[in-house]
């Protein structure tokens, strides 16, 4: 990674986003605290004169109307992220990104892959089946931002925090598809994901392993589905009687807090692996994907645990599919994939309070938008439809009418008509007024003319 960084007020600045090719004015070795006054660009320092273009652009924490003043004066670099990465300079310095190899260790791939797609699962609230996961809303998955960030920023607590922080901000904006899945109720996945990831992938590779993990999470778990004889019986079908027995103590005889279990989710996601000794057995977790659907979060860590020798076809090519994703290499000079930057996102979010303002831009999707949550981890939003945010317009901009103006607008219709039929040149005069439609018919037949005394044909 070549880079030559500059530093730039906000003019000067959109004029280099502008140019491609020509040498930069303004000049600095590297973001410092005596130019915090500054915008902070990069520009590549390669050989070709037409590669040389802005990069990445650095902005602190007091320059976020930057955004204010492209938007009024260069719509043609706005938003920014068409041009360039666009960050905080704390998040550049928290990350290492100065720093940073392209090479990056993605061996644990696998289980967050596993995660990714029991996310999926529980989200689409569907069929729960992992033939039919659309692996292509993956990056729409709280798990997915989570565990490119973990691959991408191994160790990185600041990553951590902020990228959990981050998500939580977004969960929370109404104006967004809600999940069926929170942050909140995956953060224990993820947790105890990262704990184990020191842990050799041969030692958690085994039934009596997973019981193990569960005893971590819920030690009263643990006991209960260990004291199920059946579940570990030889037969498929003693081990589904066993799965049953479970639900009928956890939800029919004792109430989970009587049995001294925490966590139903965790109980039920390692029963099922059991029973099928692997992931075969998913769809015992169907009837739970409404009311419990983080009991799939759970079923892909233990998945994930046990390794691909446990995995049926169908949660082996779910699993490769998204590990395909995760493992996209990253570099922070690159085009971003996104739509939008955190930092130009948030500014759009705090600024404006409406839909249209995300409906409007140049977006990779039009239902949907994608949102760099931190350089080279991005995250999918569902926006609403156009034909639902006008008609929910319509209805509540249309203005109350009371009883009594309709009366009175009645009263005025049947007086107009009134009056147009006492104007009316074709009406009769009141000489025949008493005379019937029936006897003005018959005397036609008799041997009335027309109006160009011809006989009149009826």
């Amino acid at each position: 990674m070549k880079l030559k960084w500059h530093s730039a007020d906000l003019e000067q600045t959109v004029d280099a986003l502008r140019s491609v090719g020509k040498s930069a004015m303004f000049g600095a070795s590297f973001p410092s605290a005596s130019d915090l006054g500054q915008v902070s660009y990069a520009v590549s320092n390669g050989d070709d004169a037409m590669s040389r273009c802005v990069k990445v652009v650095l902005l602190s924490d007091e320059l976020k109307e930057f955004f204010s003043w492209a938007a009024t004066y260069a719509e043609d670099v706005f938003p920014v992220s068409m041009c360039a990465r666009v960050m905080l300079r704390s998040d550049w310095l928290a990350l290492g990104l100065n720093e940073r190899r392209d090479w990056v260790d993605f061996k644990s791939s696998s289980i967050w892959a596993s995660i990714v797609l029991g996310e999926l699962l529980g989200q689409s609230q569907g069929d729960f089946d992992a033939v039919f996961a659309p692996i292509g809303r993956a990056p729409a998955c709280f798990s997915y931002a989570v565990a490119r960030s973990e691959l991408l920023y191994p160790q990185n607590e600041s990553a951590r925090t902020e990228v959990t922080s981050r998500l939580a901000t977004v969960e929370r904006d109404g104006r967004f598809g809600r999940r069926a899945i929170s942050p909140q109720d995956l953060q224990p996945v993820w947790t105890l994901c990262r704990e184990l990831s020191h842990v050799a992938s041969e030692e958690l590779a085994s039934q009596a392993a997973i019981i193990k993990v569960l005893a971590a999470v819920d030690p009263g778990a643990a006991t209960l589905v260990g004291s199920l004889e059946l579940l570990s019986s030889d037969f498929a079908e003693h081990r589904v009687e066993g799965f049953d027995a479970l639900v009928d103590r956890l939800f029919y005889r004792l109430s989970p807090m009587e049995l001294g279990i925490k966590g139903v989710a965790p109980t039920l996601a390692a029963a099922a692996l059991l029973v099928g000794r692997g992931t075969s057995h998913i769809q015992l977790l169907a009837p739970f994907g409404r009311e419990l659907p983080q009991v799939f979060g759970w079923f892909g860590l233990f998945a994930g645990l046990l390794g691909q020798s446990h995995w049926d076809l169908a949660w082996a090519r779910g699993t490769k599919s998204v590990d395909r994703l995760l493992r996209q290499p990253f570099h922070v000079d690159e085009p971003v994939r996104a739509d939008l930057c955190w930092v130009e996102f948030e500014w759009l979010s705090t600024v404006f309070g409406s839909d249209d303002v995300f409906a409007e831009l140049p977006k990779s999707a039009q239902r949907s938008l994608l949102v760099e949550v931190l350089p080279g981890v991005d995250f999918q939003l569902r926006l609403p439809s156009s034909e639902r945010s006008k008609e929910q317009a319509s209805v509540y901009s249309r203005p109350a009418v009371s009883q009594k103006a309709v009366d009175e607008a009645l009263k005025l219709i049947e007086a107009a008509h009134s009056l147009l039929r006492a104007d009316s040149p074709t009406k009769q005069s009141e000489l025949f007024d008493a005379v019937t439609p029936s006897q003005t018919l018959k005397k036609s037949k008799a041997g009335g003319t027309g109006s160009r005394g011809g006989k009149q044909k009826l």
